[in-house]
């Protein structure tokens, strides 16, 4: 079975803009590096580029790049029981795992209106502080979307048989 990726086009158009905002990152470790060790004069700004980049960079990847198989998984009920036990396992993972990132959206929404708040800015930039913060709650609510929008579809590893490797 295959896993669920956003159609042609989108899929290229999201790998293109994790690659952008990786390249944003690794040009702001770059700055950085010579203006401190080359110049001896550190960049206040590259900071504030590079933890941004990163975030969205990370959050960018979770959601949308790295397939929910690759993800870290704890198989150790999988591999003892049945094709259909292996296979309502992994579904009730996934419903759980998406319980947990649903329900932590009330709680990121309500950290994101305190860091948009008066006098919560980044260091350089004068940002508000939520810029960097906005990722979180895109992840909170693109992980479940994914990983539900393939829920009742079999899993690959959980029609196969036990590996040897994996008892």
């Amino acid at each position: 079975m295959e896993r669920f990726t956003p159609p042609g086009a989108a899929n290229r158009a999201a790998e293109a803009v994790g690659v952008a905002l990786f390249i944003t990152m690794f040009a702001g470790f770059t700055v950085q590096v010579v203006s401190r060790y080359v110049f001896n004069r550190p960049v206040i700004w590259s900071t504030d580029l590079i933890l941004i980049a990163f975030l969205w960079w990370f959050c960018w990847a979770v959601a949308l790049l790295v397939p929910p198989h690759s993800h870290i998984a704890v198989e150790f009920a999988l591999p003892v029981r049945s094709a259909a036990w292996r296979n309502n396992l992994a579904r009730l993972g996934i419903l759980i795992c998406a319980g947990g990132f649903i329900a932590a959206i009330p709680g990121t929404v309500d950290y994101m209106r305190f860091v948009f708040g008066p006098g919560q800015t980044t260091g350089a930039w004068d940002l508000p502080l939520g810029a960097f913060f906005v990722p979180f709650l895109i992840l909170n609510v693109l992980v479940p979307v994914r990983l539900l929008a393939g829920w009742r579809r079999p899993l690959p590893e959980a029609t196969e048989a036990p590996r040897e490797d994996h008892i």
